[in-house]
């Protein structure tokens, strides 16, 4: 791809929405988009720059999910997990800003498991992927520990871009000032500052139909002939819908179970240096994740 073409392109993200999932990335991109002078695509997570198959479109195929008309943004929150990707991005996008969310790692991960779990994506128990996972953390696939590393992802922001291209924001301060939270965002992207609301999405729900949920999902992960048509005819952004309205359906809200005294004690060791350096890079308070 030459990267030199970007340059020809009159529309591009100026900002960049990440973090890891469950941090309450899709609710900021739901809530920017609805501000008049921001455009984020219909689309969530584009994954255009870690995303090798979408990478080798282009840049020209990327400008499409975005109106030259006003301050663009797109929200891909495994963007900073991927040292490759931050390459990428300041190779085509060095002035770009990001936004850049994050919780408590140890509830990040209790959540993100219960979610895969309940969608019927993951069938081991939590302590057996957190055991696995430990080896390697950043391996491929690997979703439970390493995205809840900040420091490690931030090094990676630090080594290509500067300090004033980031706004670094805690879920948890949206629950107790979020007109604050969102003035910050506003002035960070300068914009005008309107009213605003974190409203939460992707909560976690359990299957009503388990076998039916497992018997679709195993139909959407295969290699079929009828899936490639159905690929083939319908837009991502059409499947997509197709398959959170599936869930909708099949599903009700349940609360998840508490972490046992085995998961809490692995996630505790493994996160607590990077507690304490995230505390001391932010000079934040953050006892309270390690209690």
């Amino acid at each position: 791809m030459a990267i030199t073409k970007w340059n020809t392109l009159s529309i591009k993200p100026q900002f960049l929405i990440a973090g890891a999932p469950k941090c309450g990335t899709t609710s900021l991109a739901a809530a920017l988009a609805l501000h008049p002078d921001l455009y984020l695509p219909p689309i969530k997570e584009v994954m255009f720059f870690n995303k090798e198959e979408n990478w080798k479109r282009g840049l020209e195929w990327y400008a499409r999910y975005f109106d030259g008309d006003k301050i663009c943004g797109e929200a891909t929150p495994s963007y900073f997990a991927s040292a490759k990707a931050m390459q990428r991005i300041r190779s085509v996008l060095p002035e770009v800003k990001f936004i850049y969310l994050m919780r408590n790692p140890i509830e990040r991960a209790h959540s993100h498991y219960w979610f895969r779990q309940r969608a019927g994506i993951e069938r081991r128990s939590m302590l057996a992927v957190l055991e696995a996972e430990q080896q390697r953390a950043d391996a491929p696939g690997n979703y439970l520990l390493w995205p809840g590393r900040y420091t490690e992802h931030l090094r990676a922001f630090d080594q290509s871009f500067a300090a004033e291209q980031l706004l670094p924001l805690f879920l948890e301060d949206f629950k107790v000032m979020e007109e604050a939270c969102f003035t910050r965002v506003y002035r960070f992207l300068d914009v005008a500052i309107v009213p605003s609301s974190l409203e939460r999405r992707n909560a976690a729900r359990v299957a009503k139909n388990q076998t039916l949920q497992r018997g679709v999902l195993d139909w959407v992960k295969s290699e079929s002939s009828a899936k490639k048509v159905i690929n083939a005819l319908l837009p991502r952004t059409t499947r997509k819908r197709l398959w959170r309205g599936f869930n909708q359906l099949n599903s009700k809200q349940e609360a998840r179970p508490e972490l046992t005294a085995a998961e809490k004690a692995l996630l505790l060791a493994y996160y607590q240096a990077d507690i304490e350096q995230l505390a001391q890079r932010f000079d934040r308070d953050l006892r309270h994740w390690l209690s």
